[in-house]
C-alpha cells in the first residue's frame, strides 16, 4: 500500500510537469558518501513521446567515479540494464550510455519508473554527475534532446557529490543484527514541552520497519520509519500526515534524522539531512515522557546507529543542523536528557542511563564507525594592515588536533602551505601567523588545515582578501562570552570611517543596531543587552563602505 501511495505522489508531480515538458526527470542522491565505497543514485522519470522508437540515457562523471550497474524499476518489473562507455558530443567527461527500445513492451517509459544507478568513487575531490537524454525515431534521427548543459530553463540537473574520509573521532557505532533491537524508555516522568530526538543512521535499503515511536501507555504507534522497494523512506500515515519531501536510502551512506515534538505548533516534524520529510499532528494530551523509542532490524542487511541524542529542546533547529557532525555542542536553552555515541562499553539490558532512560537491547554489537562525525574546524579571522596580513584562529577540538598548516591560494582552488604551528593543550590560546603583503595578485585566499591525530584533515572556511583593500577596523570577540544578559562588543578603528554594528539571530533577522555613523580612530566598546531574548547563538556584524565582518556570541540564561 505504501508503495502505491509513493508512486501515486510521484505520478502527480510528473503529470503536472508533463503539461509543459514531455520529459520528467528527478534525481535523488546521498549527501554524505564515505570515500572508497559504492553508493546509489535514484532517478525518477517519465518520458512521453508518441513517435519515439528509442530513448538513450547518458551519465557523465568525473574520471574517478565509475558507473557499476543500472537497475530499471516500476510496479511490474525489476531488471538490470546493460551500459557502455561512449563519447557525448566531444565532452571531456567520462560518459556511460544505455538505451531502451520502445518497441520492447518490457519497458513502458510513459509511466513513472525508477533508474537505480550504483556508482563507486576513488577520490576525495567533490565530483559532479551530469545527464543527457536523446529521443530517437526509427531512422536514428533525434526527435528531442535534453541535458545538464542546456542553457534553457528545462535542462537536466547536475549533481554535486560530497565525499569524506571517516575520522577516528567518530569512534564506535551500534550495529543491530537481524531480529535485533535497541529500545529506550523514560525512567522517570519528565515535564517536557518540546522534545527533540536526533541520530545518525545507516538503515537497510529495504526494511518493513527500522525505527518506531510508540505511546508506552496505549501501545499506539505514533511514528514508524521504513524503506520500500524503491529505496525511499516511508512512514505510517496517520490522520493529518503531510509529506514534504522524499529521501533515498543508499548503500553504505548515512542519513541524519531529527524528530521534533513541537507542542507550540502541535506537530511532530521529521527531518532527514536538515530537510523536512513529513509532519503529523501532535495529540494535545500526549505526555512526551510516555514515549518509547525503538530501533529494530527484521532484515538480513545491517542497521547502524551513531550519535543518539534526546533533548528537552527550546532552541532553534538550525543549531542541531549546524552541529550534527560533532560529538558535542552547546544548546544553552535546552537540556540534554540522553547522549550516546557508543564509544564506551554499555550494559544495555535494564540499564538506567543517568536515571533518565532505561535501555534494552538484543542482538546488537559495537563496531568501528564511519559516520560523518568530524573534528571541529578552526575559526579563522584575517586582519589587514599596511604591509602585512595577520591571521588569527582558535582550535576548537584539542582532543583531535595535532598541528595547523597555514595555506594560501591565488585562485581559491589550489593551495600552498606557507607555515605551520603545533597545537598546545591550552583551550583559550589564540594562534597568530603573519604574511607579508605583495601586490602580485589582486585577490588572495587563506585557509587553515588542521591535522588530526588519525592523520585526517579538517579545513577552516577560506578567507578571500582583496589586495587593494586596507582594513579600516578590527572586530574583537565580545566579552564576556557566553553572557547573561549583558556583554560588550569591542571594535578597533584604524582610520575614521562610516560604521554600522548590528545584531542578528541565526535565521538572519536583525535584532538591534548598536551603532550607525562615523567612528574615529581608536578603540570603542558597545554594550548589548539580551534581557528580552531567549538563550542561543547570535551574530554581530560590523560593516563599513568597503568591508564587513561577522562574529558569533552565546546568550546563556
Amino acid at each position: 500500500m505504501k508503495k502505491l501511495i509513493l508512486l501515486f505522489l510521484i505520478c502527480l508531480i510528473s503529470i503536472s510537469y508533463a503539461q509543459e515538458n514531455p520529459v520528467y526527470f528527478k534525481a535523488y542522491y546521498p549527501e554524505f558518501i564515505p570515500v572508497n565505497t559504492n553508493f546509489d543514485i535514484s532517478i525518477v522519470s517519465r518520458i512521453q513521446y508518441t513517435n519515439a522508437d528509442r530513448v538513450i540515457f547518458y551519465i557523465l562523471t568525473d574520471d574517478a567515479t565509475n558507473l557499476e550497474s543500472v537497475l530499471f524499476k516500476n510496479l511490474k518489473i525489476n531488471k538490470q540494464v546493460k551500459h557502455q562507455i561512449v563519447t557525448y558530443k566531444k565532452r571531456s567527461e567520462k560518459c556511460y550510455s544505455f538505451y531502451f527500445d520502445l518497441k520492447d513492451t518490457t519497458y513502458d517509459l510513459s509511466r513513472t519508473f525508477q533508474l537505480l544507478l550504483n556508482l563507486s568513487s576513488r577520490t576525495l575531490d567533490n565530483g559532479n554527475i551530469s545527464f543527457a537524454i536523446e529521443i530517437e525515431e526509427e531512422n536514428d534521427s533525434i526527435v528531442s534532446s535534453i541535458s545538464s548543459f542546456d542553457k534553457n530553463g528545462s535542462s537536466l540537473p547536475t549533481i554535486k557529490l560530497n565525499y569524506y574520509t571517516p575520522q577516528s573521532i567518530a569512534g564506535s557505532l551500534l550495529q543491530v543484527e537481524k531480529n535485533g533491537f535497541l529500545k529506550l524508555n523514560f525512567n522517570n516522568k519528565e515535564n517536557i514541552n518540546n522534545l527533540l530526538l536526533s541520530f545518525w543512521c545507516n538503515p537497510p535499503i529495504f526494511s518493513r520497519s527500522f525505527f518506531n515511536i510508540t505511546n508506552s501507555q496505549t501501545n499506539e504507534t505514533i511514528i514508524n520509519l521504513s524503506s520500500n522497494e524503491f529505496q525511499t523512506i516511508t512512514s505510517n500515515e496517520p490522520e493529518g500526515y503531510k509529506l514534504n519531501a522524499n529521501q533515498i536510502i543508499s548503500k553504505n551512506t548515512w542519513i541524519h534524522f531529527s524528530l521534533f515534538f513541537n507542542t507550540s505548533n502541535k506537530k511532530i516534524e521529521v527531518y532527514a539531512n536538515d530537510k523536512i520529510l513529513f509532519t503529523i499532528p501532535l495529540e494535545l494530551n500526549l505526555n512526551l515522557s510516555n514515549l518509547e523509542f525503538e530501533f529494530v532490524n527484521n532484515e538480513d542487511e545491517k542497521l547502524q546507529i551513531d550519535l543518539l541524542k534526546i533533548w528537552k529542546f527550546e532552541n532553534s533547529l538550525e543549531q542541531i543542523f549546524l552541529n550534527k557532525h560533532y560529538n558535542s555542542f552547546q544548546a544553552d536553552s535546552s537540556k540534554l536528557l540522553f547522549d550516546l555515541n557508543f564509544d564506551s562499553e554499555i550494559s544495555f539490558n535494564n540499564n538506567s542511563n543517568g536515571k533518565t532512560f532505561i535501555l534494552k537491547a538484543e542482538r546488537t554489537k559495537i563496531s568501528k564507525s564511519d559516520a560523518p562525525i568530524f573534528s571541529k574546524a578552526p575559526e579563522l579571522n584575517v586582519n589587514i594592515y599596511e604591509n602585512y596580513y595577520q591571521l588569527e584562529w582558535k582550535v576548537l577540538d584539542l582532543n583531535s588536533a595535532v598541528r595547523i598548516m597555514v595555506e594560501k591560494s591565488t585562485d581559491g582552488k589550489s593551495y600552498k602551505e606557507i607555515g605551520q604551528v603545533f597545537v598546545s593543550k591550552n583551550k583559550e590560546e589564540i594562534y597568530n601567523f603573519v604574511d607579508a603583503k605583495t601586490l602580485e595578485d589582486n585577490i588572495i585566499y587563506y585557509r587553515i588545515c588542521q591535522i588530526n591525530n588519525d592523520g585526517s584533515k579538517t579545513y577552516s572556511a577560506q578567507m578571500k582578501i582583496g589586495q587593494g583593500e586596507k582594513k579600516k577596523f578590527i572586530l574583537r570577540q565580545n566579552y564576556p562570552n557566553p553572557f547573561n544578559p549583558i556583554t560588550t562588543i569591542y571594535v578597533e578603528i584604524i582610520e575614521s570611517t562610516e560604521i554600522e554594528l548590528s545584531i542578528y539571530n541565526l535565521s538572519g533577522k536583525k535584532i538591534s543596531t548598536l551603532h550607525k555613523g562615523t567612528l574615529g580612530a581608536g578603540n570603542h566598546g558597545f554594550k548589548f543587552d539580551g534581557s528580552n531574548l531567549p538563550s542561543g547563538i547570535y551574530l554581530y556584524e560590523i560593516k563599513s563602505p568597503t568591508a564587513s565582518v561577522v562574529q558569533k556570541m552565546i546568550l546563556a540564561k
